[in-house]
């Protein structure tokens, strides 16, 4: 009998079903934890092709920055220029794209930090405030999660807006901009969609064009002649 055979069967049968489904949750997340990183390297592989294809087709010379942690979030950001709003404008929409994560994070970590000193104090002195400071905290800590998203994933939308924008319709340009930001791997493929496909051009910014480039053939040529 193998080794392993002796620790299955060598043991009563409620042990064996208990060590039978400890081995089964095990498999369970092992599979979950595999599933997760293969949609995480999917989505990291898709987007960083897409990114870096886009950026070169738009001149970047740090298109080479999507296949970087953190750095491509930047790019991302820089692909779509500055945003411009009703009243405002959002100048390197990159750097906030980069720069409020951490600092959100490290509000968070600071909070929490100090969160773990007052608990330790107010529970000497009164144990029933200290689980009132808790809960105030948690309620802080929501509110200020809650802040964030309200202003992170409207400016997320807005950079894929501004940068889909060039790619197809307006109407689909929204649908595609709210989609990228909630559903997974949606935005990375999207990337990838569209690295390759023909700038949508409206007519009459299409006859403005092609009467420019005609208009610069007929100088060539008088230069020429």
């Amino acid at each position: 009998m193998s080794m392993w055979d002796q620790i299955i069967w060598g043991r009563s049968h409620s042990e064996q079903q208990m060590l039978g489904g400890i081995l089964g949750l095990f498999g369970f997340y092992v599979a979950l934890y595999a599933v997760i990183l293969l949609f995480w390297v999917a989505d990291y592989v898709f987007k960083a092709i897409g990114m870096h294809t886009i950026a070169k087709r738009m001149g970047k010379e740090n298109a080479f920055l999507a296949w970087i942690p953190f750095a491509r979030t930047y790019l991302h950001g820089e692909l779509a220029g500055e945003i411009g709003l009703k009243t405002k404008r959002i100048k390197r929409p990159g750097l906030w794209m980069l720069l409020l994560p951490i600092i959100f994070m490290g509000v968070i970590y600071t909070l929490s930090f100090m969160l773990i000193f007052a608990i330790v104090f107010a529970a000497m002195v009164n144990p029933l405030g200290a689980i009132g400071g808790m809960m105030g905290f948690y309620l802080f800590l929501f509110l200020l999660l809650y802040a964030y998203m309200m202003f992170y994933y409207p400016l997320h939308a807005l950079v894929n807006f501004q940068i889909f924008e060039g790619f197809t319709t307006r109407n689909m340009t929204i649908v595609h901009s709210v989609l990228a930001v909630f559903i997974p791997l949606y935005e990375a493929l999207l990337f990838f969609r569209m690295r390759n496909k023909a700038y949508a051009v409206s007519e009459p910014v299409a006859e403005t064009v092609a009467a420019a480039n005609a208009s610069a053939e007929a100088v060539a040529q008088n230069e020429t002649e």
